[in-house]
């Protein structure tokens, strides 16, 4: 065989090398690498699981602490001697008395006209009495249908049982500018005059005041004269300040008429401060009869 021939036939077999040697497997990953590669997938699951752990330590801590709810006792509280006695709706009669309303009627703060009224009732409402006002027998503590724990003048309520039986409750203090008003007579001094008793039943100085009176047969209204400082009108004189527990008399000017044996509505504002300023209290409206 000549030298061509046999360049030729080394050529093919080389080239034949290579292709078998292309088509070959590709040698698998030695052990070492396979391990090598678990532990770090296991390393990030574990780092992994930490951080989810952290994340759930934190929620826990910042969540709100549970609290125990005491389920509300099956046995009735009696009530205690106290103007903010609180009721449940659900009283039982050994919580009170029945009682009925007579007619419509305000229930107050406090056992007094000058109390803020917080209820109202009407004729045939039935209420629970609580408590009675210390050292007196006029004023009661009720529970009204609408869940009001408030005063009411006893003169305007049916009590089944003896009330003498209830605790006595204390009322809370009379708020600033209260009185007490009570129509005397009518009397003369200039002209005729419808003469009130006016004390005062707050803590404080009350400078001003000013009545309304209408009649209710005539139609007719009088006032006290428009105030320009702190005065209360007498016969005599007027007064400048009325203090705490301080009585006086009221005297209303109704010129020439003559009132008695009339009803007359009375509307009665008083102030701790000149000109009708400061604290107030205006009363409803009342029907007196003048003697």
């Amino acid at each position: 065989m000549n030298r061509f021939v046999r360049f030729r036939w080394g050529v093919l077999w080389g080239v034949g090398v290579l292709l078998l040697a292309c088509a070959l497997p590709q040698a698998a990953p030695s052990s070492s690498a396979v391990s090598d590669l678990a532990l770090t997938q296991t390393a990030v699951a574990l780092q992994q699981t930490q951080v989810a752990l952290q994340l759930t330590v934190q929620a826990a801590s910042s969540a709100p602490t549970a609290t125990a709810t005491v389920a509300p006792s099956a046995t009735p509280v009696e009530p205690t001697a106290t103007a903010t006695l609180a009721v449940s709706p659900t009283t039982s009669p050994e919580e009170g008395l029945p009682g009925q309303a007579r007619g419509n009627l305000y229930c107050r703060t406090g056992p007094a006209p000058y109390y803020p009224a917080i209820d109202t009732m009407h004729a045939d409402d039935q209420v629970v009495i609580l408590a009675r006002a210390a050292g007196r027998d006029d004023y009661w503590l009720v529970q009204t249908p609408h869940g009001k724990t408030c005063w009411v003048w006893g003169r305007w309520l049916n009590i089944a049982g003896d009330p003498q039986t209830l605790p006595e409750a204390t009322p809370p203090p009379a708020p600033p500018a209260a009185v007490s008003v009570t129509l005397l007579r009518q009397d003369a001094c200039w002209g005729n005059a419808l003469v009130f008793s006016v004390v005062n039943r707050g803590p404080t100085p009350i400078e001003s005041v000013r009545f309304y009176i209408k009649d209710l047969k005539t139609g007719n209204s009088y006032e006290t004269p428009a105030i320009q400082r702190d005065v209360f009108y007498y016969c005599s004189g007027q007064l400048d300040t009325l203090d705490p527990a301080e009585d006086v008399e009221v005297w209303v000017d109704i010129g020439g008429a003559d009132l008695r044996g009339h009803t007359v509505q009375v509307t009665v504002k008083t102030c701790t401060e000149e000109g009708l300023q400061g604290q107030c209290i205006q009363r409803p409206p009342f029907n007196v009869n003048v003697p």
